[in-house]
């Protein structure tokens, strides 16, 4: 049952653990996929943060203040507008000289601008320019700036507006949105240096350069890739980036969980397997058992009905058995009646012998009359008897049976005259009439007409209806011969013919003319003609 079990559940296991092998990969590309949206998503968020503080920079820029260098309303101005922001507002010279900065209050002395850098690649663009991260003096922390250069009247110089936020403030983009559990989320400058993280890593700290070099891989290279989920997307026209990672053995944690539940569905279908297996296997057992019963009674000879388990095949059996029984009963029974008809009929063999034995002695004058005559009759019977057994399966005809016991007397045609419709003789009758033709052939080869060289005898036999009922009238006419002595009329022959004919139902006359005997033989068409036959 075991056996039947594992065999019914590996080939699902195996086709199971298939699929497992797919839909991890599926789930890992999945996951990946997941990442580079996230890196996108987050990289769109910063990027709208750098086209606010752009706005803002603009707009300021407009302001007849900063034309006209009048830095104390444009402080107040500023800080108005960035009220509600975690933004401050710085205004250099073309030295880097702070002019104005909204973190410090108005009056405070500045120094020069902490990024030098910046400040130079900023005036010699007329375009907008975000900076990496630095450390700015003014505030003591990492912060970047969003730097525009502002032309002033010809003669008058040129200005750099700032708008400036502290790395720590960029925390909010990532808190502001729900992040996935267990995975990483990184603003990166231009520098490769961490700008904001849901990590322990601080601002200002380089980020490992293979992280970055995978990550900067393309998406096609990274979703081939095994052990690593990564999210890789630029920010704008800057050169800041976001990186994103997914958990660490997120691909071996999603496959131990799904083969887990294999595990568990695997072991409950094998469970479930194996319950139907035993219901099933003590189903066939006994269906079995009783199959084997029934084999057993056809070896004893008893006729069993077949069953009716559920099992076609079961069943079929059964059913061949039941059909081999039946035929078997019925087999036995026909030998029964073969042995006893094969027992009635050697007795009646037997007691015609006997009496052919005491007819014959009787009617013999001397031993050597004795054996030719019980030798010729026993021989008559013994034809009669061959001829019905080489005619098992079909009965002999008339013709055939008169041919079989006169044809051995006579030689050529002319001397013996066959005339009739022929006609299937009974089993019964076979030997009587045989019986009754050897004995008339005797006669005739002794006393009659073969007893002489132009001797021959016409046996002719047709078909009459008397008073309803069908009778066949048999016909032996003798010409040619002596006429008949007075040992013919009165022996054992004539006696014979008579008391066998009779045994028929039948009447046999002999008429003993000077010319040849004549005997007329009357017999029921029933009781001489085979059944289901005709005369033809």
């Amino acid at each position: 049952m075991v056996g039947l079990a594992l065999i019914t559940t590996l080939p699902l296991a195996v086709f199971s653990l298939v699929i497992v092998g797919q839909s991890r990969n599926e789930e890992l590309r999945a996951l990946q996929l997941r990442a580079q949206q996230e890196a996108d998503t987050y990289a769109r968020m910063v990027e709208r943060q750098f086209h606010d503080m752009t706005t803002t920079l603009m707009v300021l820029e407009t302001s007849p203040e900063l034309r006209t260098r009048d830095f104390a309303d444009f402080h107040a101005r500023a800080t108005a507008a960035l009220a509600r922001s975690d933004w401050y507002m710085i205004v250099v010279d073309e030295t880097g000289q702070q002019l104005l900065n909204t973190r410090v209050p108005r009056g405070q002395p500045l120094g020069k601008t902490s990024n030098m850098e910046a400040l130079q690649d900023t005036l010699a663009r007329d375009e907008l320019v975000v900076s990496n991260l630095f450390f700015g003096r003014t505030s003591s922390q990492f912060v970047y700036n969003v730097m525009k250069r502002v032309d002033l009247a010809e003669g008058e110089g040129r200005l750099v507006i700032i708008l400036t936020q502290a790395a720590a403030d960029m925390d909010r983009i990532i808190d502001g949105r729900k992040a996935l559990e267990g995975w990483t989320y990184s603003i990166i400058d231009g520098a490769d240096r961490m700008v904001a993280s849901n990590t322990e890593t601080a601002p200002g700290e380089p980020v490992p350069p293979q992280l970055l070099a995978a990550a900067r891989t393309s998406l096609e290279d990274r979703l081939q890739r095994r052990g690593e989920m990564l999210g890789y997307s630029r920010i704008g026209l800057t050169e800041w980036q976001v990186l994103v990672e997914g958990p660490a053995g997120a691909d071996d944690t999603i496959f131990a969980s799904v083969l887990n539940t294999l595990v568990l569905a695997g072991l409950a279908c094998f469970l479930l397997s194996l319950a139907s297996a035993a219901i099933f296997g003590r189903k066939l057992r006994w269906a079995i058992d009783l199959v084997a019963d029934r084999a057993d009674g056809v070896g004893r000879g008893e006729i069993v009905s077949p069953l009716d388990t559920g099992i076609r095949e079961i069943d079929d059996v059964s059913k061949a058995l039941s059909n081999a029984s039946f035929d078997r009963h019925q087999a036995e029974e026909r030998l029964q009646l073969v042995l006893r008809e094969m027992a009635h009929r050697t007795k009646n063999v037997i007691l015609v012998a006997q009496s052919l034995v005491r007819q014959s002695a009787r009617y013999s004058d001397d031993k050597e009359s004795f054996v030719a005559a019980i030798t010729g009759r026993l021989q008559s019977f013994a034809a009669s008897l061959d001829r019905l057994l080489s005619e098992a399966a079909t009965a002999p005809t008339f013709r055939d049976l008169a041919m079989v016991q006169l044809g051995s007397f006579v030689e050529g045609e002319e001397r013996l005259t066959l005339d009739g419709p022929d006609f299937p003789v009974t089993m019964e009758a076979v030997k009587e009439i045989g019986m009754v033709l050897h004995e008339l052939a005797t006669n005739a080869m002794k006393y009659g007409a073969w007893s002489g060289p132009a001797g021959r005898v016409e046996l002719s036999w047709t078909e009459e209806v008397l008073d309803g009922e069908t009778r066949i009238r048999v016909l032996w006419r003798e010409r040619g011969g002596p006429p008949p002595s007075g040992d013919a009329r009165k022996g054992f022959g004539s006696l014979l013919i008579r008391s066998t004919i009779q045994s028929l139902r039948g009447t046999a006359l002999g008429d003993y003319r000077e010319e040849g005997v004549v005997w007329t033989m009357d017999l029921p068409a029933d009781r001489i003609r085979a059944a289901g036959q005709t005369v033809s």
